[in-house]
């Protein structure tokens, strides 16, 4: 995959979960604890290959 695809796609996916989070927060529900722990750790594995794909050589992406 693109890396720069990749990064689009992966910031998406931050921006949906955040709204996610926030609408659970609004309507009290008792799922938000859950949503935000397992979505957490698959959006920072996400990133984490990312990170792993670019590596240091494109770090001024």
């Amino acid at each position: 995959m693109n890396k720069h695809i990749y990064r689009t796609v992966m910031l998406a996916l931050s921006l949906v979960f955040a709204a996610l989070i926030a609408i659970l927060a609004l309507l009290g529900s008792g799922a938000i604890g859950p949503v935000a722990g397992v979505g957490g750790v698959l959006l920072g594995l996400g990133w984490a290959l990312y990170g792993v794909l670019t590596g240091k050589r494109d770090s001024a992406v």
